[in-house]
Protein backbone atom coordinates (compact mmCIF):
# COMPACT_ATOMS: atom_id res chain seq x y z
CA UNK A 1 0.00 0.00 0.00
CA UNK A 2 1.60 2.89 -0.87
CA UNK A 3 0.98 6.42 0.85
CA UNK A 4 0.49 9.84 -0.86
CA UNK A 5 2.59 11.85 -2.14
CA UNK A 6 2.99 15.67 -3.37
CA UNK A 7 4.10 13.88 -6.73
CA UNK A 8 1.31 13.56 -9.74
CA UNK A 9 -1.48 10.76 -9.04
CA UNK A 10 -0.54 9.09 -12.17
CA UNK A 11 3.17 9.01 -11.63
CA UNK A 12 2.62 7.94 -8.54
CA UNK A 13 0.06 5.35 -9.26
CA UNK A 14 2.07 3.77 -11.80
CA UNK A 15 5.08 2.94 -9.95
CA UNK A 16 2.77 1.03 -6.94
CA UNK A 17 2.20 -1.80 -8.41
CA UNK A 18 6.53 -2.79 -8.48
CA UNK A 19 5.92 -2.08 -4.90
CA UNK A 20 3.32 -3.47 -3.80
CA UNK A 21 3.63 -6.61 -5.88
CA UNK A 22 6.47 -7.97 -3.05
CA UNK A 23 6.44 -11.85 -3.43
CA UNK A 24 2.79 -12.58 -3.78
CA UNK A 25 2.22 -11.05 -7.51
CA UNK A 26 -0.22 -8.39 -8.18
CA UNK A 27 -4.14 -8.91 -7.21
CA UNK A 28 -6.20 -10.18 -10.01
CA UNK A 29 -8.93 -8.15 -9.42
CA UNK A 30 -9.56 -5.18 -7.02
CA UNK A 31 -12.60 -4.68 -5.68
CA UNK A 32 -14.09 -0.45 -4.48
CA UNK A 33 -17.30 1.27 -3.88
CA UNK A 34 -17.83 4.07 -6.76
CA UNK A 35 -16.30 6.82 -4.51
CA UNK A 36 -14.91 9.69 -6.49
CA UNK A 37 -10.92 8.12 -5.42
CA UNK A 38 -11.81 5.18 -7.24
CA UNK A 39 -13.27 6.32 -9.99
CA UNK A 40 -10.47 9.28 -10.75
CA UNK A 41 -8.48 8.57 -14.09
CA UNK A 42 -5.29 8.14 -12.26
CA UNK A 43 -6.12 5.07 -10.69
CA UNK A 44 -8.28 3.10 -13.65
CA UNK A 45 -5.09 4.23 -15.76
CA UNK A 46 -3.27 1.78 -13.25
CA UNK A 47 -5.45 -0.53 -13.00
CA UNK A 48 -5.52 -0.93 -16.95
CA UNK A 49 -1.72 -0.42 -17.45
CA UNK A 50 -1.09 -3.54 -14.96
CA UNK A 51 -3.91 -5.81 -16.56
CA UNK A 52 -6.15 -5.78 -12.76
CA UNK A 53 -9.68 -6.15 -12.88
CA UNK A 54 -11.27 -3.72 -11.44
CA UNK A 55 -15.13 -4.52 -10.20
CA UNK A 56 -17.35 -1.77 -8.57
CA UNK A 57 -19.90 -2.92 -5.80
CA UNK A 58 -23.51 -1.79 -6.23
CA UNK A 59 -23.99 1.83 -4.62
CA UNK A 60 -24.98 1.60 -0.98
CA UNK A 61 -23.56 -1.79 -0.55
CA UNK A 62 -20.78 -1.47 1.73
CA UNK A 63 -21.48 -5.30 2.84
CA UNK A 64 -20.46 -6.48 -0.21
CA UNK A 65 -16.98 -5.46 0.68
CA UNK A 66 -17.17 -6.64 3.64
CA UNK A 67 -13.59 -7.05 4.60
CA UNK A 68 -12.47 -3.55 3.48
CA UNK A 69 -15.45 -2.12 5.54
CA UNK A 70 -14.18 -3.77 8.67
CA UNK A 71 -9.95 -2.97 7.95
CA UNK A 72 -11.64 1.16 7.43
CA UNK A 73 -13.78 1.40 10.68
CA UNK A 74 -10.22 -0.79 12.75
CA UNK A 75 -7.89 2.09 11.27
CA UNK A 76 -10.27 4.96 11.59
CA UNK A 77 -10.85 3.95 15.61
CA UNK A 78 -6.83 2.77 16.05
CA UNK A 79 -5.33 5.43 14.05
CA UNK A 80 -7.36 8.62 12.44
CA UNK A 81 -9.79 9.68 15.41
CA UNK A 82 -6.62 9.07 17.71
CA UNK A 83 -4.23 11.22 15.49
CA UNK A 84 -4.35 15.16 14.68
CA UNK A 85 -1.50 15.64 11.45
CA UNK A 86 0.48 18.37 11.38
CA UNK A 87 1.55 17.77 7.57
CA UNK A 88 1.72 15.17 5.01
CA UNK A 89 5.52 13.75 6.05
CA UNK A 90 3.79 12.85 9.37
CA UNK A 91 0.61 11.18 7.93
CA UNK A 92 2.98 9.40 5.53
CA UNK A 93 5.17 8.24 8.55
CA UNK A 94 2.30 7.55 11.13
CA UNK A 95 -0.09 5.39 8.52
CA UNK A 96 2.93 3.55 7.17
CA UNK A 97 4.52 2.25 10.69
CA UNK A 98 -0.01 1.24 11.46
CA UNK A 99 0.31 -0.37 8.61
CA UNK A 100 3.71 -2.55 9.36
CA UNK A 101 1.98 -2.59 12.86
CA UNK A 102 -1.55 -4.25 11.32
CA UNK A 103 0.14 -6.43 9.12
CA UNK A 104 3.37 -7.64 10.70
CA UNK A 105 2.76 -7.69 14.96
CA UNK A 106 -1.08 -7.37 15.48
CA UNK A 107 -2.91 -10.99 15.56
CA UNK A 108 -5.88 -11.55 13.48
CA UNK A 109 -8.82 -13.79 14.84
CA UNK A 110 -10.16 -14.34 11.43
CA UNK A 111 -6.41 -15.64 10.38
CA UNK A 112 -6.30 -18.24 13.28
CA UNK A 113 -4.48 -15.07 15.32
CA UNK A 114 -1.93 -14.98 13.19
CA UNK A 115 -0.59 -12.03 11.72
CA UNK A 116 -1.23 -11.21 8.06
CA UNK A 117 2.57 -11.76 7.50
CA UNK A 118 2.80 -15.21 9.09
CA UNK A 119 -0.48 -16.39 7.68
CA UNK A 120 1.25 -15.34 4.24
CA UNK A 121 4.28 -17.32 5.04
CA UNK A 122 2.03 -20.93 5.26
CA UNK A 123 0.46 -19.84 1.97
CA UNK A 124 1.56 -22.06 -1.10
CA UNK A 125 -0.73 -22.39 -4.28
CA UNK A 126 -0.49 -25.95 -5.58
CA UNK A 127 1.48 -26.48 -9.38
CA UNK A 128 -0.24 -24.41 -12.14
CA UNK A 129 -2.41 -22.65 -10.15
CA UNK A 130 -1.67 -18.82 -9.27
CA UNK A 131 -1.69 -17.31 -5.63
CA UNK A 132 -4.58 -14.87 -6.65
CA UNK A 133 -6.08 -18.12 -7.89
CA UNK A 134 -5.77 -20.12 -4.61
CA UNK A 135 -6.67 -17.03 -2.54
CA UNK A 136 -10.15 -16.56 -4.21
CA UNK A 137 -10.87 -20.12 -3.94
CA UNK A 138 -10.08 -20.57 -0.04
CA UNK A 139 -12.48 -17.02 0.24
Amino acid sequence: MDLPSRASPRRKSRGSPARSNGARGKPGMTVSDNGTEFTSNAILGMAKDHRVEWHYIAPGKPMHNGYIESFNGRMRDALLNESLFMDLDQAQQLIGAWITDYNTTRPHSSLGYKTPAAYAGTLSAPTGVTLVKALTAAG
